[in-house]
């Protein structure tokens, strides 16, 4: 999987995407750090679920099998993550982070693309049942 900085610096990404990777305050945490990590990490505070749940990825496991984003998150898989598609890149999307420092936890993440009427949010200490 690859690292977030290498990602952000990226022209080929969607620019919601590279957006919400801007989010992650620091560049040493975005050069350790892994996308698909971060998907796998299911963290509430995580500032890419909400963009890529807006995106409609689509993850790739090493079994072959494919699960949109959003079905990967409602189950509790433990499968190898391969690759993530974006099959839109080029959709128009926007993402917007609220907390009370750069380096603080966030409190709320969302992403919203205009094609559609979901939207997509994390907060911080709510996980929906």
């Amino acid at each position: 999987m690859s690292r977030l900085q290498p990602l952000r610096d990226a022209r080929f990404i969607p620019a919601a995407l590279r957006e919400a990777l801007g989010f992650v305050y620091s560049r040493h945490v975005r050069n350790q750090s892994t996308i698909g990590g971060e998907i796998a990490a299911r963290q509430e505070e995580s500032v890419l679920l909400p963009v890529l749940l807006a995106l409609d990825a689509e993850l790739v496991f090493g079994n072959g099998e494919t699960l949109s984003i959003e079905d990967y998150l409602a189950c509790p898989c433990d499968r190898l993550l391969t690759e993530i598609i974006i099959k839109d890149p080029y959709r128009t999307c926007a993402t917007r982070k609220i907390s009370r420092s750069q380096a603080g936890l966030t409190v709320v993440t969302a992403g919203r693309c205009n094609d559609r009427p979901r939207r997509y949010a994390n907060c911080a200490g709510w996980r929906r049942q």
